[in-house]
């Protein structure tokens, strides 16, 4: 998994609204390790719920981060 400013961006549009993932991209990418945590584990969770793989996910949101 690889936590760059466009993922950040992407999972940004997506959470606006969820202050906790906020936190989590507000840390400039991957120079915070427990943020990077967090941010594997939420995508696993994720994956779990929506039966796809975390790296399909990561995809959306850098794909998704490109859009502005």
């Amino acid at each position: 998994m690889i936590f760059d400013n466009r993922v950040a961006a992407g999972l940004v549009r997506i959470t606006v609204s969820d202050g906790d993932l906020l936190d989590l991209v507000t840390i400039q990418s991957t120079r915070n390790v427990n943020a990077y945590l967090k941010y594997v584990n939420t995508l696993h969770e994720w994956a779990a719920e929506l039966k796809c793989e975390a790296d399909q996910i990561e995809l959306f949101l850098f794909d998704y981060g490109a859009e502005q």
